[in-house]
């Protein structure tokens, strides 16, 4: 037969004695003890099971209970849960809560316990770790002719980033600034090497972590300093690189990342094959220019003597009225030869229709010419230029050579 299950409704605790000294359970029988020594034990007897231990006085302020063996007490509808249990709507359980708070503020004093804070939408409240100065390698103090600030070796691992701020009143030595990395903080092996300018003002840098320690050397050059401003902080989150301004000249001495790059093209053999781009031994590009035959117009070249025979001829209407469209421009005959630059131009504000002809027989599709806008004629071969009136009274201008 199993043990039976008893639920206890009231119950009375001696702060005093440490002892349970009432209980009355869910059928309402009554349970006491007197004389201080407390309730040892529950008669269950009258439902068919044993005596239930419920307290040892040989343990200071406890209360062991024995549960019965058929207690469930993991379950979906139990406080307790298996491990890896999968979750399920209306599941039974303790609710761990937390206290809004749009705006946090420090609550309660050094060691006390404290709730969980979330913001408006629930999300919890973390602090930004903040960044550190480092002492170690940070000195207003300044330097004789040629003396030499070593800072202390610092390990670095639980940070992402160093930056390092120099300011001095004379230069350093040559290649006097280093910032140096250390796997053992003992052997640094891993420099950065540069020289300070008084005249270029405070320098920056900044440096991801690649060893586990670091420290920064300046060697002071030969004139005694009057300020010495050194700061070393150390970062929890990545910072940009030293900024310039755009027109900024760029010396030797700055900083840089060393950016490697492949150019890559469609190979003209066809298929859509790609290849890169190669260069000389010496690091040139080398260019080949070539052409499929004399007709290909992407790859021709056109000749043109370095003076033209004849002078500019001009032609201007500054009131071009439908009445006197359209107008041929005989260039030919103007120039003694077809023209092979100029320009035709569209003072407004109407617009102005255009065709030009290389024979003086057939002339090109319509070019439409807005108010200020102007053509190119530059290596075209022009006889003949017609232009027609849009419907609005317009003013144009051509010059041809």
């Amino acid at each position: 037969m199993a043990a039976p299950s008893i639920y206890f409704s009231q119950a009375t605790w001696d702060d005093t004695t440490a002892r349970l000294v009432t209980l009355i359970d869910s059928n309402g029988v009554f349970y006491t003890a007197g004389g201080g020594a407390g309730i040892t034990s529950v008669d269950v007897a009258s439902y068919g099971g044993t005596a239930v231990g419920i307290g040892q006085t040989a343990m200071a302020s406890s209360m062991p209970v024995a549960i019965a063996s058929d207690q469930t007490w993991v379950g979906a509808t139990n406080l307790g849960k298996h491990e890896d249990a999968v979750h399920a709507s209306s599941d039974v359980g303790i609710m761990a809560l937390a206290v809004r708070t749009d705006d946090p503020s420090p609550i309660g004093a050094q060691g006390d316990y404290t709730p969980l804070l979330t913001s408006e939408v629930g999300g919890l409240w973390t602090e930004h770790v903040p960044n550190e100065v480092e002492a170690g390698n940070s000195t207003t103090s300044t330097l004789t002719a040629s003396a030499v600030f070593t800072g202390t070796g610092i390990d670095i691992l639980h940070h992402d980033i160093v930056t390092i701020t120099i300011d001095a009143s004379h230069n350093s030595a040559v290649d006097g600034m280093q910032f140096q990395f250390s796997t053992d903080n003992s052997n640094w092996d891993d420099v950065y090497t540069f020289t300070y300018t008084a005249s270029d003002g405070a320098r920056r840098f900044q440096f991801p972590v690649t060893s586990q320690f670091f420290r920064v050397v300046f060697t002071n050059g030969g004139t005694n300093q009057t300020h010495f401003r050194l700061q070393t902080i150390m970062h929890h989150a990545n910072t940009l690189t030293t900024i310039h301004r755009v027109g900024d000249s760029l010396t030797l001495d700055r900083s840089a990342q060393l950016v490697k790059a492949v150019i890559s093209g469609e190979t003209t053999a066809g298929g859509g094959g790609m290849v890169n781009v190669k260069v000389n031994p010496s690091g040139t590009l080398e260019v080949n220019a070539s052409q499929d035959t004399a007709s290909d117009l992407q790859a021709q070249v056109e000749s043109f003597p370095r003076s033209l025979s004849g002078r500019p001829v001009p032609y201007e209407d500054t009131n071009f009225t439908v009445g006197e469209s359209p107008v041929t421009l005989d260039v030919n005959t103007d120039l003694g030869r077809n023209a092979v630059e100029g320009y035709i131009a569209c003072d407004g504000p109407g617009d102005i229709i255009v065709t030009i002809s290389d024979d003086g027989a057939s002339f090109s599709s319509n070019i439409t010419l807005k108010a200020h806008e102007v053509f190119d004629l530059q290596f075209l071969d022009v006889d003949q230029i017609k232009i027609t009136h849009s419907g609005t009274d317009s003013a144009y201008r051509v010059v041809v050579v």
